[in-house]
């Protein structure tokens, strides 16, 4: 790939200027750029996820605001506009510059529950220092129905209909289950139609990746802000649970255990010292709640993208949306365990 002509829009001369992928995450496509003793990320925004830049654009800067206005701890990720002053590239108009934080580094997977408690207390401190200002700062929603659960659940219904006799015979004990579980959802709808839930600005993939460590394992930064909407906080608890406690790959399909109760309750308390006192009480009654939720919304996901002939989600064999969709139902099983004899 000849960036040459990305790199111009941002660079007076780029002739020394030196790139090298990053592999990190499913959907943008990154790398790091090499200016002399300058070092910056390129990025090249996935437009079929996320169709409306501007929006992306509008959010950063808001949010980037209100944070370089509070007492906020972390570093702060700011773009590095192109030589005209815009957001992103005037070639292909989905590339941007990120400033790059020296001396990081990231974990792919949660290795202890120290680390574990440090990135959610992050997460924690980060959604009340975002939402203690929120009265005055308008954040969009970059993915509309991410968080629809009720439409999730549709999706797969449709999938099902859909689907081909041999991809239905091979899910046959996954949708069986999926089926059994879809009940679970019915008590989010609920509390997503009603106004009982606050709406909170949440990060919405708080998973440990787009958390950034210093040499002593302490948090840097928060990254990867392109999905930052107004829903539940639930949902951001939820998927940290489900992220932070598999002990196993995501497509294990044959695990001896995923669920790790040690790394649950590390989940739970380094969320809870962050965020303080904000919660409402329906917030912090439904944590466990949305653990299971989540989970078993990711495991349907994987396995409505299998139906439906693996359209979304990247897959290296036949079978990958399948064993996805296995390990997250294992782990489901398992967290209900543990919550029902705790």
């Amino acid at each position: 790939m000849d960036l040459t002509p990305i790199l111009n829009c941002f660079f007076d001369d780029v002739s020394e200027i030196k790139v090298s992928p990053i592999i990190s995450g499913h959907i943008n496509t990154t790398f790091l750029v090499r200016n002399g003793s300058e070092q910056f990320v390129l990025q090249k925004v996935n437009a079929d996820v996320f169709p409306h830049l501007e929006v992306l654009e509008e959010n950063h800067r808001t949010i980037n605001s209100i944070l370089e206005d509070s007492d906020y701890p972390f570093k702060i990720v700011n773009f590095q506009p192109t030589l005209k002053g815009n957001y992103f590239d005037e070639y292909e108009k989905v590339w941007r510059l990120l400033g790059f934080v020296s001396q990081a580094k990231t974990y792919l997977k949660a290795p202890n529950a120290t680390l574990i408690r440090k990135a959610t207390r992050a997460f924690g401190t980060f959604y009340k220092t975002i939402n203690a200002h929120s009265d005055r700062y308008k954040i969009q929603n970059s993915l509309p129905g991410f968080i629809d659960f009720e439409h999730r659940a549709h999706q797969f219904c449709e999938a099902l209909q859909r689907a081909s006799t041999a991809r239905l015979k091979q899910a046959s004990p996954q949708i069986a289950y999926a089926k059994n579980c879809l009940p679970l959802l019915e008590h989010w709808n609920t509390m997503m139609k009603t106004e009982h839930l606050p709406s909170r600005i949440i990060h919405a993939d708080p998973k440990i990746s787009n958390v950034l460590f210093d040499e002593k394992d302490e948090v840097l930064a928060i990254i990867d802000l392109d999905t930052l909407m107004p829903s539940t906080i639930l949902y951001d608890f939820g998927d940290m649970v489900r992220s932070y406690t598999n002990l196993a790959n995501e497509d294990d399909a044959e695990a001896e255990q995923c669920f790790s109760p040690e790394f649950y309750h590390a989940v739970k308390e380094g969320f809870l010292e962050g965020i303080g006192e904000e919660l409402k009480p329906i917030e912090k009654e439904s944590l466990d709640y949305a653990g299971r939720c989540v989970i078993f919304v990711q495991g349907l996901r994987f396995l409505t993208d299998f139906l439906n002939g693996d359209c979304y989600y990247h897959t290296d064999y036949e079978t990958h949306n399948l064993d996805r969709t296995q390990n997250q139902f294992q782990l489901l099983q398992e967290l209900e365990e543990f919550l029902l004899n705790k």
